[in-house]
């Protein structure tokens, strides 16, 4: 009789746990033709809330929020009271975290909206140079970053992560039908092309995880073939 007291007890305990993870997790709608949604709310003290938006690829998800004292925030490493993300196709999750012992009253506003085309970012050389060494920042869910830099035909350019630890986080790809590029060689944390033509070239940065990346970044023109 024992046995089945506590086997019942036990099964009613993941019954129990199950519906907590189940009630954790909200799904957002939005009306016809809106694309802002607010929510209010309360979270128990150090609970955490998860929220699924459904989006296209590639689209911005926007959420912020406020709350007494600060107490709710996104969880992040550290904490956020606003986020931007990339969306993937399909189900998208934010998650917030009371951070206090109080049950704790919280708003939160998710904007989706199309994903605006970014300039690729000009990478210039001072006056009698052919090297630059830039700073490549990248936050948590910034997927990519698009660079241009101008050389003549028959140049190398040669881009290379200067950060050891960085480098098996990045890869780079150059377009070599648009930008006129003869040969081109990308890889982790490296790139160099051989260009077919006087003209700006563009080549990408992607970061190949979601976690927070700074880094420094070396682009060098040289002449000839240099590879």
């Amino acid at each position: 009789m024992l046995r089945k007291f506590i086997f019942f007890a036990f099964i009613l305990t993941l019954v129990g746990i199950f519906e907590n993870e189940v009630s954790a997790q909200t799904r957002v709608s939005f009306q016809k033709g809106s694309s802002t949604k607010t929510i209010t709310s309360t979270i128990k003290p150090y609970g955490i809330r998860a929220f699924v938006l459904r989006a296209k690829a590639e689209q911005l998800i926007e959420a912020k929020i406020t709350s007494t004292k600060k107490r709710v925030l996104i969880n992040e490493e550290e904490g956020a009271s606003w986020l931007q993300l990339e969306s993937k196709a399909g189900d998208n999750t934010i998650e917030i975290v009371n951070r206090s012992k109080y049950r704790s009253r919280f708003t939160i506003t998710f904007t989706i909206k199309d994903k605006p085309k970014e300039k690729p970012i000009r990478i210039n050389f001072d006056k009698g140079k052919s090297s630059k060494t830039i700073d490549l920042e990248m936050f948590r869910y910034k997927k990519s970053k698009r660079y241009v830099v101008r050389a003549n035909k028959n140049q190398a350019i040669i881009v290379s992560i200067e950060t050891p630890e960085a480098v098996e986080r990045i890869a780079m790809d150059a377009d070599n039908a648009k930008n006129g590029v003869d040969e081109w060689v990308d890889g982790f944390g490296s790139l160099r092309i051989l260009t077919g033509r006087n003209g700006n070239y563009i080549f990408e940065v992607i970061k190949l995880d979601e976690k927070y990346l700074k880094a420094k970044m070396k682009v060098t023109i040289t002449a000839g073939k240099a590879f």
